[in-house]
């Protein structure tokens, strides 16, 4: 148990210092939000059934499900943007495609600088612990 908690820790600073994560641990599924926005679009449902597919093809992954904003998003909103998008999407994943609340660990990380049109940080991002 430590390990895995010690592991995460250091995933968590990885991702809240450099806005992205080591790419061989990074899925490819992701979920668009508008700026400001936490609610997840119709248009994005089909990225929720990959990724639903996904885990339940891998029963043993656990999935990091990383929430971002860009400099556009209200910036005294950003962190609770950025952390209530990671929960609605593994709320989703949990309620609605049956994946067990325990495989997915929703972080806010915060600005993401994983793309260089702001616009595409805006987004949920997932990385297979």
């Amino acid at each position: 148990m430590y390990k895995v908690f010690s592991s995460l820790v250091v995933l968590f600073l990885l991702i809240v210092s450099t806005g992205t994560v080591n790419a061989q641990t990074s899925l490819e599924q992701r979920i668009l939000f508008q700026p400001d926005s936490v609610s997840v679009r119709d248009s994005q449902h089909g990225q929720l059934e990959m990724m639903a597919a996904y885990m339940k093809s891998h029963p043993d992954a656990n999935v990091i499900v990383a929430g971002f904003v860009s400099p556009l998003t209200t910036p005294s909103r950003r962190d609770y943007v950025a952390q209530e998008r990671a929960n609605q999407v593994a709320r989703m994943l949990s309620e609605q495609y049956g994946i067990d609340s325990a495989r997915l660990i929703p972080i806010g990380v915060g600005i993401g600088k994983r793309y260089v049109e702001q616009e595409f940080n805006e987004v949920v991002s997932f990385f297979r612990q």
